[in-house]
């Protein structure tokens, strides 16, 4: 996306979201959090810190996924080829399709053509 939007170059960041706070506030400290623990010569707990950091970022992500699943949806007419490519398919009801966690775990994600060409 970086290549794709921002010229290839990473783009000056703008202020978090309550969503995206989290994982940042994770990863600041975490430096300092795992060198401490090298110190103490206790590598079990650096890794286990390494591996939560992880966890949040993960998480992160599979929330932006849905995100999008669900503004896909009210944007219904133009978004289709997004379902796709998360390997979603509508239900019937509208109201159904707008309840979260509506991305089956373990769905592989395809590639598709760009959903705003340029023109």
């Amino acid at each position: 996306m970086i290549r794709r939007y921002c010229d290839g170059c990473v783009p000056t960041p703008g202020e978090p979201s309550t969503g995206e706070s989290a994982p940042r506030l994770r990863c600041d400290g975490l430096g300092h959090e795992v060198f401490g623990h090298v110190a103490e010569f206790a590598v079990n707990r650096a890794l286990v810190s390494l591996g939560e950091a992880v966890g949040d970022i993960n998480r992160y992500v599979e929330h932006a996924a849905e995100g999008l699943r669900l503004t896909s949806v009210l944007l219904w007419p133009v978004m289709v080829e997004l379902w796709h490519c998360l390997g979603w398919q509508p239900p019937g009801r509208l109201s159904e399709a707008l309840s979260w966690a509506g991305l089956a775990l373990g769905t592989p994600v395809v590639s598709g053509p760009p959903l705003f060409p340029r023109l």
